[in-house]
């Protein structure tokens, strides 16, 4: 049998087919770009949206704190720029507490005046009433206020003094804690105790009549049972101390006390924007004369410790907005010291 190879001549379509099936072959083309373009765009957005929210990632604890304000009400005359005053203060706070409805809001002490202005210092505490402070610790400059005045201020204007080692004395040798021995709050999933020391150096220029009716117990040792009531009878995560004691005396119980997490420091006026950490405990301070206000957050390890944290300090300048309320309440409290003066 014989085979017979022949050329088989190509399939030629007509012209009119022709661009039929490229068209078709074009929409095509067409689809199949438009579907991996969107669906890339897609993913781009959800990995973007979700390298935000890592970003973003949200604090567990957050505390809001001033030091060393001193007594000022108004902002300075600094010649760049005028910093400080309530009303920034009070407006940035409220802010904060409105992001973070759970933090804690602490001063560390010398919030009065130097001078026995018992007219000035009385409304300060009604600033701290009215911004609203979770607790605070009184330094030498309220101890310099006397004990006929200060004790009965700060029950007058419902103000949370936490003071565990501070003690003061009547006539009667009678002894009374200012406030309270320790503070608890929930925030969040965590339970954060709080407790307020001094030592003596911090009160060693105070007058002999004051200095008498005080007592002040080994703050060292005032912590180490702190630390074991609160940790064991009381179940907070965290220990936070206000710290009247100065900066060198706060690195000293952060290398000799175990158990405790963060210092809020007074009385030596210092500013530390990041924070400083001594092993395991941070230390921070918001300057003075109320220029700054400090932000801590605390990011939490499932360990129920600290991970990490982020420290910043916002300046009481002039961009921010005065709180009107506080405004107001220093409009009338100064009329008012106006009409007493004419008297």
């Amino acid at each position: 049998m014989r085979f017979e190879y022949r050329r088989v001549q190509p399939l030629r379509l007509p012209e009119y087919r022709k661009e039929k099936v490229m068209k078709h072959l074009s929409f095509f083309s067409l689809r199949v770009f438009a579907f991996f373009a969107v669906n890339s765009c897609i993913l781009l957005i959800l990995l973007l949206f979700a390298s935000s929210v890592y970003a973003e990632e949200k604090p567990d604890i957050v505390i809001i704190y001033t030091s060393n304000t001193n007594g000022y009400l108004l902002p300075c005359n600094c010649p760049h720029e005028k910093t400080g005053g309530i009303f920034r203060r009070a407006s940035t706070i409220k802010k904060y507490k409105q992001a973070y409805p759970d933090c804690l809001v602490l001063d560390s002490g010398d919030f009065m005046l130097l001078d026995k202005d018992s007219n000035q210092n009385n409304f300060v505490l009604q600033v701290i009433s009215k911004i609203g402070y979770d607790g605070i610790m009184v330094g030498d400059q309220e101890l310099n206020m006397g004990l006929d005045f200060l004790p009965q201020a700060l029950k007058k204007n419902n103000v949370r003094v936490i003071a565990s080692n501070l003690m003061w004395c009547d006539e009667e040798k009678a002894c009374y804690y200012f406030g309270n021995f320790y503070y608890t709050k929930n925030m969040g999933a965590y339970r954060v105790g709080v407790v307020g020391i001094i030592n003596e150096k911090a009160v060693k220029y105070l007058e002999a009549d004051v200095k008498k009716k005080l007592i002040i117990n080994d703050p060292i040792e005032e912590l180490k049972n702190s630390v074991e009531l609160l940790k064991k009878y009381k179940k907070v995560d965290i220990i936070v101390v206000i710290s009247h004691c100065g900066n060198d005396f706060d690195k000293e119980i952060a290398e000799k006390v175990k158990g405790i997490d963060i210092i809020l420091g007074g009385h030596n006026q210092m500013f530390f924007e990041k924070g400083e950490k001594v092993k395991d405990t941070i230390i921070i301070q918001a300057g003075q004369d109320g220029n700054y206000v400090g932000k801590l957050k605390i990011y939490m390890g499932q360990d129920r410790k600290i991970k990490k944290f982020e420290n910043t300090m916002d300046l009481m300048g002039e961009k921010i907005k005065d709180d009107e309320d506080m405004k107001k309440l220093y409009e009338e409290w100064k009329n008012k010291k106006m009409y007493l003066l004419k008297k």
